[in-house]
């Protein structure tokens, strides 16, 4: 008897070992006087959910009182060390931090803020967004957190997939996608920049030759100095009327029949890759223009990596595997190698 009442007592004092290391669980949510509009989204995000999983409506304050664990969105909540920190994380990236003082949700600005809650919402309390308008959201009565402590930081800048949800905002809100926001011209640009309409007829050396003709509904002669100009001078009229915007994408035509012309050939076994040529034109534009980031596709011919060269920074490469088996990993499918 003795022996079961001394196991029942070791396993209470464990327990209550675990527990404590669990903040407390009478939570206020609280957001500064002043929040911003999308820091507020992020709040009545974190109230409608902790409603549905809990049953129970969380208070929003600015302050939390002293009766309760606060729930904190936001940096200004955090010391100024903890601040300074703040200053290393990329763009988009936040700090999930449980603590016994509370539970602090914070990245650099209001967007971070949000994807703070949704990922607070998904690894911590078991939410899922299945589609954009199916959730998984699990019953809890009392929720309970270990110590715990996150930092997040997207692995890349621009984050976008062409997938059923994608325009529904809070899809993507969910998952940290992005939309076009940031993108002055996106892919296939070569005849915007220099369309046949206006310059085959007098200049068709600026087109392709393929087979001993210029085509004009094919790619550029890169090799052509003039074409290297014309393109940074109209790349630069576009980015007048839209100088907000910090991605330009200089790139081929969705097609086949790169220029073989002797001066492009060059280029070619200079590089040991048709790619090598559209990198160096990359390159020059991205001279034009270090302010902005120049995108180019590394698609179909011009996906081989080439020898030699490397893009300048605000080159952008986007590499397309448009022909691979999206039904299976990229390493598992010998079709896709």
């Amino acid at each position: 008897m003795r022996f079961i009442f001394v196991l029942m007592l070791l396993v209470f004092l464990f327990q209550a070992c675990q527990n404590s290391s669990k903040v407390e669980q009478n939570y206020a949510l609280i957001v500064e006087a002043n929040a911003d509009s999308i820091t507020l989204k992020a709040a009545h995000q974190m109230r409608t959910y902790w409603k549905i999983i809990t049953g129970r409506d969380l208070k929003t304050l600015d302050q939390c009182p002293e009766d309760k664990t606060g729930l904190f969105i936001g940096k200004s909540f955090v010391g100024v060390s903890k601040q300074e920190n703040l200053a290393e994380l990329k763009e988009d990236g936040f700090i999930i931090s449980i603590q016994e003082e509370g539970i602090f949700l914070y990245g650099n600005d209001a967007i971070a803020n949000l994807y703070a809650v949704n990922t607070f919402l998904e690894e911590q309390m078991g939410c899922v967004k299945l589609s954009a308008t199916e959730d998984h959201i699990p019953q809890i009565d009392r929720p309970q957190f270990e110590s715990f402590f996150k930092k997040y930081e997207p692995a890349f800048h621009f984050r976008r997939i062409l997938f059923k949800g994608q325009k529904e905002l809070s899809f993507r809100e969910w998952y940290k996608l992005d939309e076009l926001d940031d993108w002055g011209m996106f892919v296939h640009t070569f005849h915007r920049l220099l369309p046949p309409q206006e310059y085959f007829q007098e200049h068709p050396e600026y087109y392709s030759l393929v087979n001993g003709r210029r085509l004009q509904d094919a790619q550029l002669c890169l090799s052509h100095p003039e074409v290297i100009t014309t393109l940074i001078k109209n790349l630069g009229a576009e980015m007048e009327k839209k100088p907000e915007k910090t991605i330009w994408s200089v790139s081929q035509n969705d097609a086949y029949n790169y220029c073989e012309c002797m001066d492009c050939q060059k280029l070619y076994e200079k590089y040991d890759s048709y790619s090598g040529a559209y990198i160096e034109m990359a390159n020059q534009i991205a001279l034009a223009y270090p302010d902005k980031q120049i995108s180019t596709l590394a698609y179909q011919f011009t996906r081989e990596a080439p020898q030699n060269i490397q893009p300048l920074p605000n080159v952008n490469i986007m590499f397309c595997s448009i022909e691979c088996n999206r039904s299976m990993p990229l390493v598992d499918d010998p079709r896709s190698k």
